[in-house]
């Protein structure tokens, strides 16, 4: 067995052998894990080196352990994982001191208390551990000092006054302030006959009293004082008040703690107030660790406040990695907010929670139905994480007001459920004879459980109130009735004194916990007395203390106090309690709830509520406390500002009717207002609604309106601009958006240093066209100043759209390796984002990169998974993507007859205004799968009139991609010069950096020039595109070596091709095709021959009926 000795010097036994710990870190390394349990290695790092990096932090506390092992305590510190933990067989003073004081073995306890914790070890250079280290100490002092005051009564009662006087000068000479070891020792010098001892005390007392406090001391103590001058022999310290047994932890409860102490997975316990949740909760947990989260009514509208209370108990304890994660929830800390960091920050808490819980912790949500949104939502994750690891769940919630909590509602489709109901007559006559020790008369228990309905707080207030007036077994009352709760708690109240019942009162509307300062500033009470009241109430049961602060031990009892307040009394004690919180730096929303409950104008309270909320990322509830400010007297200026933070917010939970709303509520207020600037902001709002809506054509006609305005600001000129050039990308106008672009660049203010944001924007947009314009240096150098502006900004958004660009551009270049990296790095960001908009965005990348690279497996996933996201209902040039992509997939799998299904299902969704291009683009596509099928005609047919006409609308890649098409049905018609002159036209205004159209129309034109009989030009193409593309491209460059003078070479690069198996099967037909024509051997002409019957059985255009494959995403500008 191992003992440490922490109260005192600190040291380690073993047996007869007694060794100082190594380091004094050494010694607080032991001293956590002996008194807090097991810890993970990041959290002890953190808080023995804070000045540290985590790594450094970690390299110590691996030297610290070297040092620990060379001692006697070496082997029973036991690594598991990441934590460490002491074994069981190493005890403590600390354990032994707090177990023997349980059971009121006060003298055996104190012989193990050797002075303070770790005394004279001190850590100036971790304030951390400091803080953590003089908690502990006042923890233990006070425990030391109540076994000394229980002892020092217990040696008086067996007459030895000189040992007992000995004890009360020690807590003296500890603590001078304290009154009452003042007056214990006054009152046993008297007992002792020692009246000059006792007045020098009294003097001692008063003197300390009012220097170092300004008090005087308290009536009983004068009283002593009188008593010495007058020779009065003071009586006998009193014993302990005679109270009532206090009866068991549970009764009736039986077998719903048995059902939970099988630790099966997670459930909420459902009951009416009083019923009995909470103390089902505290039995059934016992020595577990917990981590509770208490909801309360008053605590419901500000975020995290659950999550909040309990993660500050811990704060000691976290890594500072993990104290970043939290800054924005903890207090006194102001970051601007960033709606990027929403769902990173959400799973943050999750995982600190998780981690303050371990596999083996219980998690408690205590009255989940006062939760707020913001915590519900964390939950989701933190359950998520306790159902995956098997960590113990509980719950207690009143049923009526759960449902009227629709997150905390949905969170608990997670739990299952056990319902609590009344106490029966067994359960009633146990609990009646708990307190009488006496059978009880079952004429009684019939009377209690019908008077309290089986209620067991009502029951345990009727059986106190009946014992303390009547002795003896209790009989049914002569009135019959039983008082109502309510009745009986302000009863037991009104018993503790006026003082007692003033401060109660301001606490019931303080909250769900309170502080002294806070009630003194409220009450005209001053401290102490404030004090002395609220620990009164302690000791009755009505408070219980939680560090410096006091919470109502039933929520029955606030109630109880606020139904009995007056309208006016109520209304006085919310507005000084609101001047107290505004003071004091309160949640802004608490003092918001206080002036609106005074009656007096809370609005712009509520909006600074809102952006408290932004700042924790909690937009639903930023939404709400913005909806009360706008309810209210709001000055003019800040009430556009909060209108269009409200349209950043709603944009950002994805919430496009709640959006467009707000557009409409700005519009009529703008019309009310009769104000330019509101007129300006609303049409600017409406812009940005009617953009991300798809509505390309009004977006243009609605900026036209703004830009023809001579009194919109420079600013909101270049907001329209980016707006309305970014409408122009999308209809395929990219000269047009460029002028709009690089005239916004030009504005007053639009720079790097003023507005980079804005300044990222732009750039953004100008990336994106000259992508669409296959202009990849110019693309470059646009993307290298938007991803300037978007980092001096500090905008995650603006990084995101960053990646889009690289993405992009690596994409075009033929980069396919770095193209998917970035393009999965922009997807990881978009999760943690919790941006379903760029998931799809980013998944739309990844889907047409593995189609360009013949992958159809990746393709499927990320379009299955951009099917699983949904889409806007009014987004059709999104539903016409994915059908496009779908597609292309099934040409990849060989399955013609499925593609040209979802090209018809496309084509169908691009007769409205401003979709001419999708549809083009659709024939394009389908027109290409028919001419590698070998059906000209067919795709001469879909094409009808456009299927030569000459290009005439800019170099885009919609233009390319008909140059190609066009080139190709020259190439069917027999026209192999006007074929070749096209496809030179294609490459050289595509060039070598936009690879999908380099790559294809280097193979036609290749193919082009064999026919024409330039083997040796034929050859320089097909060199030229040697160890590039995909395999599909790779399979058609071999095939058309084989036609050269040079096949042969090309035979074991084409059989290594086909043994890979990545060949799409129309690219492999045609390989093996060229392969069978130079050697026909039987497996290739076999193999060419299926192939050949498979794609043939695609029937004739007009006879394939549109599917309705899933819907999907938009590439390359992010919106």
């Amino acid at each position: 067995m191992i003992g440490l000795t922490l109260l005192g010097r600190g040291e380690i036994q073993a047996g007869e052998l007694t060794v100082r710990f190594p380091t004094r870190r050494a010694a607080a390394l032991c001293a956590y894990l002996a008194l807090e349990g097991p810890a993970a290695r990041a959290r002890l790092a953190a808080l023995l080196w804070e000045d540290h990096t985590e790594a450094s932090g970690r390299v110590n506390l691996r030297q610290e352990l070297r040092r620990l092992r060379s001692t006697p305590l070496g082997p029973h510190l036991l690594a598991e994982g990441d934590h460490l933990r002491l074994s069981p067989e190493v005890t403590s003073d600390a354990r032994h001191f707090e177990d023997l004081a349980g059971r009121g073995e006060y003298a055996l306890a104190l012989a193990h208390y050797g002075g303070a914790l770790l005394e004279g070890t001190e850590f100036f250079d971790a304030p951390q551990l400091a803080e953590w280290l003089d908690g502990q100490r006042q923890r233990w002092q006070e425990r030391w000092t109540e076994a000394l005051s229980a002892q020092a009564l217990a040696l008086e009662q067996r007459g030895d006054l000189r040992a007992a006087l000995e004890i009360w000068q020690r807590l003296l000479r500890g603590d001078e302030l304290r009154e009452r070891s003042h007056a214990e020792v006054m009152r046993l010098h008297l007992r002792l006959g020692e009246r000059e001892a006792a007045l020098r005390q009294f003097a001692r007392c008063r003197d300390v009293l009012r220097d170092e406090l300004g008090l005087t001391p308290l009536p009983a103590t004068l009283r002593l004082a009188e008593q010495a001058r007058l020779s009065v022999l003071p009586s006998a310290a009193p014993p302990p008040p005679v109270v009532p047994a206090p009866p068991p932890l549970m009764v009736g409860r039986e077998d719903a703690a048995a059902a939970l102490r099988s630790r099966s997975g997670m459930t909420l316990i459902l009951g009416e107030p009083g019923i009995g949740k909470s103390t089902l909760v505290r039995a059934v947990c016992g020595h577990v660790k917990v981590l509770v989260l208490g909801g309360h009514e008053l605590g419901q509208h500000t975020p995290f406040s659950p999550a909040t209370a309990a993660l500050e108990r811990h704060l000691a304890g976290l890594t500072r990695s993990e104290q970043a994660a939290l800054d924005p929830m903890l207090p006194g800390r102001h970051l601007p907010p960033d709606p990027a960091l929403r769902a990173g920050f959400r799973r943050a808490v999750a995982r600190i929670m998780q981690e303050r819980l371990g596999a083996d912790g219980v998690l408690v949500l205590e009255d989940l139905h006062w939760f707020d949104s913001a915590t519900c939502e964390v939950l989701l994750d933190v359950l998520e994480r306790c159902a995956q690891v098997g960590t113990w769940v509980l719950a207690t919630a009143r049923p009526h007001e759960l449902s009227q909590n629709a997150p905390a509602s949905a969170l608990c489709v997670r739990l299952r459920r056990l319902t609590l109901g009344p106490l029966g007559a067994e359960a009633l006559a146990e609990l009646t004879r708990s307190w009488t020790s006496q059978p009880p008369d079952p004429a009684f228990v019939a009377w209690l459980q019908d008077a309290t309905a089986g209620n067991p707080l009502a029951a345990r207030e009727t059986l106190r109130s009946l014992r303390e007036h009547t002795p003896g077994p209790l009989k049914v009352p002569a009135e019959r009735e039983a008082a109502p709760v309510r009745a009986l708690l302000l009863e037991r109240v009104d018993r503790l004194g006026a003082a007692a019942r003033r401060a109660l009162e301001a606490a019931c509307v303080c909250g769900s916990a309170f502080s002294v300062r806070q009630l003194a500033g409220t009450t005209a009470l001053d401290e102490w007395a404030c004090l002395e009241a609220l620990e009164q109430a302690a000791l009755a049961g009505i408070l219980e203390a939680q560090g410096e602060a006091f919470v109502f031990t039933h929520d029955l009892f606030r109630r109880s106090l606020l139904s009995a307040l007056s309208p006016a009394r109520a209304a006085l004690l919310h507005r000084h309690m609101a001047a107290e919180l505004a003071r004091s730096g309160g949640a802004p929303e608490r003092v918001a709830q206080h002036l609106a409950a005074a009656g007096e104008d809370a609005s712009g309270w509520w909006w600074k509520a809102a952006l408290a909320a932004e700042r924790v990322y909690a937009y639903p509830q930023a939404l709400a406390h913005s909806e009360r400010a706008l309810g209210g007297p709001l000055p003019a200026a800040l009430r556009l500002e909060c209108l269009r933070r409200r349209l950043l917010w709603w944009r950002t939970v994805d919430d496009r009717q709640g959006w467009q709303g707000e557009v409409e509520r700005l519009e009529a207020l703008a019309y009310r207002q009769g104000d330019s600037l509101w007129w300006t902001e609303a049409r600017l709002a409406r812009l940005e609604w009617l953009f991300q809506g798809g509505r390309y054509g009004e977006v243009l006609a609605l900026g036209a309106q703004v830009l023809g305005d001579p009194n919109v600001a420079a600013e909101q000129r270049a907001r329209a601009l980016l707006e309305c050039g970014n409408a122009c990308i999308y209809l395929g106008q990219h000269a047009e958006a460029a002028r709009h672009h690089r005239e916004a660049l030009t504005l007053p203010g639009v720079t790097l240093h003023e507005r980079p944001e804005l300044f990222g924007r732009l750039h953004h947009s100008l990336t994106a066209s000259a992508l669409d314009t296959g202009d990849l240096p110019l693309a470059r150098r646009h993307s290298e100043l938007a991803r300037q502006g978007f980092e001096r900004a500090g905008s995650r958004m603006g990084q995101l759209r960053s990646l889009f660009n690289a993405f992009a551009i690596a994409d075009r270049a033929g980069e396919a390796g770095a193209a998917r990296t970035t393009g999965l790095l922009a997807l990881e960001l978009a999760r943690e984002m919790d941006d379903l908009a760029h998931q799809r965005l980013a998944l739309s990348n990844l889907a047409a990169q593995a189609i360009a690279q013949d992958q159809a497996d990746p393709a499927r996933d990320a379009l299955s998974e951009l099917e699983r996201l949904g889409i806007e209902p009014d987004d059709v040039r999104l539903a016409w993507w994915l059908r496009l992509h779908w597609a292309e997939v099934a040409r990849l799998e060989g399955d013609p007859a499925r593609a040209v299904a979802c090209y018809a299902a496309a084509r169908d969704l691009c007769f409205a205004p401003g979709l001419e291009q999708q549809r083009f683009e659709t024939d394009l596509n389908e027109a290409e799968l028919l001419l590698d099928l070998h059906r000209p005609a067919e795709a001469r047919r879909l094409l009808g009139h456009r299927a030569g006409a000459a290009n005439t609308a800019g170099r885009d890649l919609v233009s390319l991609d008909h140059d190609v098409v066009a080139a190709r049905l020259l190439l069917w018609a027999g026209q192999t010069e006007a074929a070749c002159l096209r496809l030179q036209q294609v490459l050289s205004g595509c060039g070598t950096e936009n690879i999908r159209f380099y790559h294809r129309a280097a193979l036609h034109l290749a193919s082009a020039l064999i026919d024409l009989g330039d083997l040796d030009g034929a050859a320089g193409w097909l060199r030229r595109l040697e160890g590039q593309g995909s395999a599909g491209i790779q399979a058609r460059r071999l095939a058309l070596r084989l036609r050269l003078p040079e096949a042969a070479q090309a035979v074991a690069p084409a059989l290594g091709l086909l043994q890979a198996g990545q060949v799409p099967p129309i690219e492999k037909l045609e390989l093996l095709s060229a392969l069978t024509a130079l050697d026909p051997a039987p497996e290739w002409m076999r193999q060419a021959e299926t192939l050949r019957q498979h794609l043939a059985a695609l029937p004739a255009l007009g006879q394939v009926a549109p599917t309705q494959p899933p819907t999907g995403g938009e590439r390359w500008i992010s919106k």
